[in-house]
C-alpha cells in the first residue's frame, strides 16, 4: 500500500510539473504575443510572430494579421510617394506660375491689386508698381497700414468713382475708369483703371480685381489737342473771306458794294477782311507821275 503512495504520490507530482511546465510555456507565449501586439499597436510591423504549433490559432491569426497589415502599409506607403510626387511637381508648376506671375507684373506699367468694396478700396494684394504710380511702397498700402488708396483719390473724383464701380457690380460687369489722384509727393496723376467683382458661388462679393495705369501724358496730349482746336475754331469765326463776283471799274478800279456805292478797292477790303494796307508807289507809277525825278 505505501509503494502504491509513493507512485500516485509521485504521478501526481510529475503533473503538477508538468501542468507548471505547460502553465509557464503559456505565460511566456502570452508575453511575447503582448510585446508583438505592443509592437503592432505603435506601427513596427517588422516583429515577427510564430505560432507555437498547428494547433496554436491565435498565433496563427496574428501572423496573418500582421501580415496583412504589412500589405496594406506596403499600398499606403505606395500612395503616400506617389502623392508626394504629385505634390511636389504641382508645387513646382505653381512656384514657377509664380514666378512668371511677378515677373509679368514687374513690367507692367501700373499696379495691380486686390481690395474690398469699402470707401477706402481697403488692399489686399498690390503689386510692386504702387511705387511708381502712387508713390508708397506695396506694403503701405496693404491693409491701409500707413495710407488708404482712397484717400490718394482726388476729392473731386471720389463720388464719381464709387458710384461706377457699386453700378458695374451690381449689372455683374467689368468696370473701366478715369480718375486723378494724388501721389505721395503732391503730384497730380491721371489714372486708367479696369477692374471686376470676384464672387463666390453664392454669387456673394469677395473682392475687386483689376489694374491701374498712369496716362497723365496722354491726358495732356489731349487736352493740350482740344485747346488747339478750341483755338483754331474760334480763328476761323474770326476769319471773314471775300466770294464771289466782284463790280469793279475797268478805268477807276473801284468797287460797287452791296448798297451799290463805288468804293476805293483798300476801302472794300479793309471793310470784308481782316486786311490792312500801306501805301507806297511802284517804279512805273513814280516815273510816270514823278519824270523829273530820278528815283
Amino acid at each position: 500500500e505505501v509503494g502504491e503512495m509513493a507512485r500516485a504520490f509521485d504521478a501526481i507530482v510529475g503533473q503538477l510539473h508538468a501542468a507548471r511546465d505547460a502553465f509557464e510555456a503559456m505565460t511566456a507565449y502570452l508575453k511575447r504575443m503582448a510585446a508583438a501586439a505592443t509592437e503592432v499597436a505603435g506601427g513596427r510591423l517588422e516583429v515577427a510572430i510564430e505560432p507555437a504549433g498547428p494547433k496554436d490559432v491565435l498565433g496563427q491569426s496574428a501572423r496573418d494579421m500582421v501580415a496583412a497589415l504589412r500589405r496594406a502599409q506596403a499600398e499606403v506607403q505606395g500612395h503616400r510617394e506617389f502623392l508626394e510626387q504629385q505634390v511636389a511637381e504641382r508645387t513646382a508648376q505653381l512656384e514657377q506660375s509664380r514666378q512668371s506671375l511677378v515677373i509679368l507684373m514687374s513690367n507692367l506699367q501700373g499696379m495691380a491689386y486686390r481690395c474690398l468694396n469699402d470707401p477706402d478700396w481697403t488692399m489686399e494684394f498690390v503689386s510692386d508698381g504702387a511705387l511708381a504710380l502712387t508713390g508708397y511702397e506695396a506694403g503701405a498700402l496693404i491693409g491701409n497700414r500707413q495710407v488708404a488708396y482712397g484717400s490718394l483719390i482726388h476729392p473731386d473724383d471720389r463720388a464719381a468713382v464709387w458710384n461706377d464701380v457699386q453700378q458695374a457690380l451690381d449689372q455683374r460687369r467689368p468696370f473701366v475708369l478715369l480718375y486723378r489722384i494724388r501721389t505721395r509727393g503732391g503730384e497730380e496723376k491721371w489714372v486708367w483703371e479696369k477692374g471686376r467683382g470676384v464672387f463666390d458661388e453664392a454669387g456673394s462679393l469677395l473682392a475687386l480685381e483689376g489694374f491701374v495705369t498712369d496716362i497723365t501724358d496722354r491726358k495732356r496730349l489731349e487736352q493740350d489737342r482740344e485747346r488747339l482746336i478750341e483755338q483754331l475754331q474760334k480763328a476761323l469765326t474770326e476769319v471773314r473771306t471775300l466770294s464771289g463776283l466782284l463790280p469793279i471799274c475797268s478805268s477807276c478800279k473801284r468797287i460797287r458794294d452791296d448798297q451799290g456805292y463805288w468804293q476805293q478797292i483798300e476801302g472794300y477790303l479793309h471793310d470784308h477782311s481782316n486786311l490792312d494796307f500801306t501805301h507806297g508807289i511802284c517804279p512805273e507809277c513814280a516815273r510816270r507821275l514823278y519824270p523829273d525825278i530820278d528815283l
